[in-house]
């Protein structure tokens, strides 16, 4: 995937590009000042100069994407007007840009937005904060809001909560980094708005089990290899089974195939059209075979990755 990372010099961005770098994502990063190049160069991303606060247009200098994260923020310092400027305006203008590519926009927000606290400049931050999720949600977009604690520079943990409510708590940016890299390329994550904070339950299984349940998470869910039935549960009694996929990305296009399943693979454009292929058909035949009480055949252990190849672990509802 092309991904555009708003806000490509900041602290979480930087700790982002190589980890979508090593999935094999190209990641672009927006800045305003050219200064921060080498730095943005150095975390593995290319650099693109746009100003969100001007009037200069997002889709003149990156014309095509297949996904935006939204980590600009006007920062430590900044007044009122700026909150709305950049957390609010800001997201809006990549809201605009995002129709335009028919890109997937994750947006980094904040705990409890729509809830009034603090001085009168976090209050408008928290506004525009919250003014800025609730036009993500109309605007018809494929879009999933994170919403982090409060953020500090401890190492990352790799362990954390994640649900749709929680208490407010801490996280590490670098553990934000890791999340936002876990679901930002994940169908089914599609519409959803997450609070995380540190936990308890490493990082695959906590977006494993967040997908399929509004309860807070705090169990590791990890399975066998395979992962065939997620964390043994249902949600309102529906099966839950998780689709790996093995993505390799050349000059071609993408190519996809199921790793615990066999005979289902697709070779497209890009890698959401791929997943948008296999992914169905993965449903299909699992939901043929439970429906018949028949054993499903599973792959395991899985195979090896061939040269290139990424996984991508999706949850799928029966």
């Amino acid at each position: 995937m092309r991904i555009v990372v708003a806000g490509g010099h900041g602290q979480i961005a930087r700790r982002l590009h190589p980890l979508l770098t090593a999935r094999g994502h190209e990641v672009l990063g927006l800045i305003r000042d050219p200064r921060q190049a080498d730095a943005v160069s150095a975390a593995g991303a290319t650099p693109v100069v746009c100003d969100l606060e001007s009037d200069q247009s997002v889709v003149d200098v990156v014309p095509s994407a297949d996904a935006i994260v939204f980590a600009a923020g006007a920062g430590p310092g900044s007044g009122e007007a700026r909150k709305k400027t950049m957390d609010r305006d800001g997201a809006l203008k990549l809201i605009d840009a995002a129709r335009t590519w028919d890109a997937r926009y994750l947006m980094i927000s904040a705990m409890q937005a729509e809830v009034p606290r603090g001085d009168e400049v976090f209050q408008a931050y928290l506004r525009a904060k919250a003014e800025a999720d609730a036009a993500l949600r109309k605007s018809g977009l494929d879009y999933l809001i994170l919403r982090p604690g409060r953020l500090v520079n401890e190492p990352p943990t790799g362990q954390i909560a994640l649900a749709e409510e929680l208490p407010r708590n801490e996280i590490s940016r670098g553990d934000v980094a890791v999340v936002i890299a876990e679901l930002i390329d994940l169908p089914a994550a599609k519409g959803r708005q997450f609070d995380v904070t540190q936990g308890d339950t490493p990082v695959k299984a906590a977006v494993a089990s967040a997908i399929q349940a509004k309860a807070p998470v705090g169990q590791d869910t990890t399975q066998s290899p395979a992962l065939h039935a997620l964390a043994a549960s249902e949600v309102d009694e529906v099966p839950v089974f998780t689709c790996i996929v093995y993505v390799a990305h050349d000059e071609q296009g993408v190519s996809a195939r199921v790793a615990n399943l066999e005979g289902i693979e697709h070779r497209a454009t890009g890698e959401r059209e791929a997943l948008s292929k296999v992914i169905p058909r993965f449903k299909q035949r699992v939901a043929e075979l439970h429906a018949s009480n028949t054993e499903i055949p599973w792959i395991d252990p899985l195979p090896p990755l061939r040269s290139g190849e990424q996984q991508r672990f999706v949850p799928v509802h029966l």
